[in-house]
């Protein structure tokens, strides 16, 4: 399953994501570096579910904006996914699962922006195959009452991007970490734990894409997740313990 979360600013966007890949009874078989960015372009997406699939379209999507432009890539390539059979039938076969894109972007005319894109039916409002713009946030990795965001003061997002993606964008991953996970359409995987590894931040702005790890976990390849019993190895005892206490 894993988690992203994107955050919109008026000078930036926040893209957050975690690295750990999983085998059908949740046991950790990699740590991936699930945001993929445009060497030129300012673009990246991060990437939850279906991982080895979806990671390689997320690689096509940014290739694509390098050669072609942002403005293409929206009102193109990504602007017609609902009607674009060879974009469904990549994610055809016996391995399908289903899986979310979070696609941040810095548009010429519009400055910063923000998208989600799916492949699974669900979830209300939201088509799947279809480029769905977003509002300031959006959090998707695990079930939680969004009013829990605002009475941690988490939501809404406001102030200097940069102290909010050091500490609010991570505390909410860790929130989201502490939640048992329900799986995507077509993922067989047991219920567990499915946020770990680590956290990934990319800043995306006029300039371009700055990615840079802003949490590490002590999570161990060909074992479960467990975040009650594993601490952050980056971030103060303070923080580590304040997350935890939110998270039970």
């Amino acid at each position: 399953m894993s988690a992203f979360i994107s955050a919109r600013f008026q000078d930036s966007v926040q893209l957050f994501a975690d690295g750990a890949a999983y085998d059908h009874s949740g046991a950790v078989t990699s740590f991936e570096d699930k945001i993929r960015a445009s060497r030129r372009a300012p673009v990246a997406v991060a990437v939850r579910g279906a991982s080895g699939k979806a990671l390689r379209h997320a690689d096509m999507i940014c290739d694509f904006a390098d050669e072609f432009g942002v403005e293409v890539l929206i009102d193109g390539l990504l602007g017609q996914y609902d009607t674009s059979l060879k974009a469904r039938r990549f994610f055809k076969g016996d391995d399908e699962a289903g899986f979310d894109f979070a696609i941040a972007l810095w548009h010429p005319q519009r400055g910063p922006m923000h998208y989600r894109l799916h492949s699974y039916h669900g979830i209300p409002a939201f088509a799947p195959f279809v480029l769905h713009e977003l509002g300031d946030v959006v959090a998707c990795g695990a079930v939680f009452d969004p009013q829990t965001l605002f009475q941690l003061g988490l939501l809404p997002v406001v102030g200097d991007p940069t102290a909010w993606a050091r500490t609010k964008g991570v505390e909410i991953m860790e929130l989201m970490r502490g939640r048992l996970g329900e799986p995507l359409p077509g993922d067989t995987i047991a219920k567990a734990y499915r946020i770990g590894g680590h956290v990934d931040l990319a800043t995306v702005t006029a300039a371009g894409v700055k990615l840079r790890r802003v949490r590490l976990w002590n999570d161990k390849i060909g074992e479960l997740i467990d975040p009650y019993k594993q601490q952050a190895a980056i971030g103060s005892r303070k923080e580590r313990r304040a997350a935890k206490r939110r998270a039970a």
